[in-house]
């Protein structure tokens, strides 16, 4: 294998005339001020900062696919994104590149651009929380003199204010300035200029100074840093096959990174639509957590595409047809959220984003969602509480998604009333885990801890609460602050007793689903004493939260009182799931 080499300077310099691009299946750009100042560092040092895998696009490869710009001025709120370049601007043949495109992008913005991040405390909405910054180095840093220093050369995203602080220690230079210096004469002339500004630094300028901007020259502008490799290759899957290859090693490309790029390849503004719809699916309610591998799954089961994540299920034509169906998607996945949210679910208590899809799938095939809500909300929690989904998800999908296409076929209204039909259709998947819920399920359900699955249980246990309008905690019934050993043991309790009370304290029994500022004003008041507070309704509340009115709330009688309540609970569960 042959490796070409290519001063830093002269690929910025054919980045800004258009002879280099990235092809859509690559990643967007993600380096941080920290890991390009490193960089920079590294080159300055002589280290070897990587190879460049370059694909030379040509003819039908140029107008087939998609091809985005280089980020020059970052803006971490307004410009994080690669804007695609316009096909009517492509050259006969150019530059697309397969690896290395986080390391170019990075010089690219230090040495032609800026780098605009949060600066601390600021906020999202304020324009100037947004300052404008450029790569600087320190023209006086010395290493020896910094404990523990990981770095010979500092770099730093500086402001232009930032940048004009001059010390001992402290002698900031614009590093893209140096690419206009043909050679390293202005290097002794910006020396000679800078003493006279700065007499008190004049013999530090001499010393430091022009030794550091000469080595600078030299790396950025002289020296062939960059090696890479030309692919002639011009049909796009053999391209994708060679990019996963490279992209093995480092941050690992995963199989949802490749078929988003897949998408992209194919889609002009299929990053933009996609990457918008999740930002605002997941900003609707207390917060979700949907990503690409959701998105992909879900545009090829809506699109009644193969639901396997491989990349023949992105050739063109799939993607032809997951544009055809965009909107209905989209359509379908707004309304699955808002259903999710009315439901009293978040990003914290949906641990398998798979199983939400099913429900996007009824509702985009026109299912009567009013007269199927019950039925697809038990689906749902089923699915979760079964972990049917947790091995061959993309098998599971499928075999659901063919349940319901025949039940729509079949039906004349296509809706889920009963639960026992639900229960028939959805949940014989041969080969695969049942949603069939046994006894011993009911068993491990009651000893499920404070978490995701057991605030879907209590969902169900409280049908009456309104989720989408006030948010409701978790709430232990005996406060979490009770159970220590040493209070325990101050009340009578023997070891035993305590060993089982703190194994107990954080399951379902002791758990109920409360309004968040009630939640915080019952706090860790003991509950015998906060349920006399409740005076009258003490009884409504007692009843509505599955207590016997006749157990005995004190502490030192939990054992029975958590006895008492996992059974009134496995019976309403029980009759819940029947």
């Amino acid at each position: 294998m042959n490796y070409t080499s290519l001063k830093i300077r002269d690929a910025m310099k054919s980045i800004t005339e258009n002879e280099i691009y990235l092809p859509a299946i690559q990643r967007k750009f993600v380096w941080n001020t920290e890991k390009i100042e490193k960089l920079f560092d590294s080159i300055m040092r002589g280290y070897p900062i990587g190879t460049f895998l370059f694909w030379m696009v040509k003819d039908k490869a140029k107008r087939d696919y998609t091809f985005y710009k280089f980020i020059q001025d970052y803006h971490q709120r307004d410009r994080a994104w690669n804007q695609v370049a316009p096909k009517p601007d492509l050259r006969e043949q150019f530059i697309g590149v397969l690896d290395g495109q986080q390391r170019l992008n990075s010089m690219y913005v230090a040495l032609q651009g800026s780098y605009a991040y949060r600066r601390k405390h600021g906020r999202w909405n304020d324009d100037d929380a947004f300052p404008q910054r450029f790569l600087h180095l320190n023209l006086f840093f010395n290493p020896s003199a910094e404990e523990e220093s990981e770095i010979v050369y500092e770099f730093s995203f500086l402001t232009t204010k930032e940048a004009s602080a001059v010390s001992r220690s402290k002698f900031w230079f614009k590093v893209k300035d140096i690419l206009a210096w043909p050679n390293t004469s202005p290097v002794f002339k910006y020396i000679e200029a800078q003493a006279k500004e700065h007499p008190d630094l004049h013999d530090r300028l001499r010393e430091r100074g022009a030794e550091i901007l000469t080595l600078l020259w030299q790396r950025l502008c002289s020296d062939d840093v960059l090696n890479y490799f030309a692919i002639q290759e011009q049909v796009l899957d053999n391209i994708v096959d060679i990019f996963v290859r490279v992209n093995s090693a480092g941050i690992p490309l995963s199989k949802t990174d490749l078929l988003f790029s897949s998408i992209v390849a194919h889609w002009d503004s299929g990053r933009e639509e996609i990457e918008a719809t999740i930002q605002t699916l997941n900003e609707k309610g207390n917060g979700f957590s949907f990503n690409n591998d959701f998105m992909m799954r879900t545009c090829l089961a809506l699109a009644d595409l193969p639901v396997r994540l491989k990349v023949n299920s992105f050739k063109k034509q799939n993607i032809e047809a997951i544009k055809a169906n965009w909107d209905g998607i989209e359509s379908a996945l707004d309304a699955t959220a808002d259903l999710l949210v009315e439901w009293g679910f978040s990003g914290q208590t949906i641990p398998a984003l798979n199983a939400v899809i099913p429900i996007a799938y009824f509702i985009h095939k026109n299912g009567n969602l009013p007269k199927s809500k019950d039925a697809l909300r038990q689906f749902l929690i089923r699915a979760q509480v079964k972990q049917i989904f947790s091995s061959t998800s993309d098998r599971v999908l499928g075999r659901i998604r063919e349940t319901l296409r025949k039940t729509r076929d079949k039906g004349k209204s296509y809706e889920l009333t009963d639960k026992v039909f639900a229960l028939a259709q959805l949940t014989q998947i041969p080969e695969f885990r049942s949603l069939l819920i046994t006894e011993e399920d009911f068993q491990d359900f009651l000893d499920e801890p404070k978490g995701a699955y057991s605030f879907m249980l209590l969902s169900l246990l409280y049908p009456h609460l309104k989720f989408e309008q006030i948010q409701f905690h978790q709430d232990h019934i005996h406060p979490r602050s009770q159970f220590t050993r040493k209070k325990l043991n101050d009340i009578g309790l023997g070891d035993e007793a305590v060993t089982a009370l703190l194994e107990n304290c954080d399951k379902l029994p002791n758990l109920q689903l409360m309004e968040g500022l009630e939640n915080k004003k019952k706090n860790a008041t003991p509950f015998s004493k906060w349920i006399e507070s409740l005076g009258k309704t003490k009884s409504h509340f007692l009843r509505t939260n599955f207590i016997s009115p006749k157990s005995n709330l004190e502490i030192a009688c939990f054992e029975r009182f958590f006895a008492q309540r996992r059974e009134l609970l496995r019976e309403k569960l029980m009759e819940i799931f029947q």
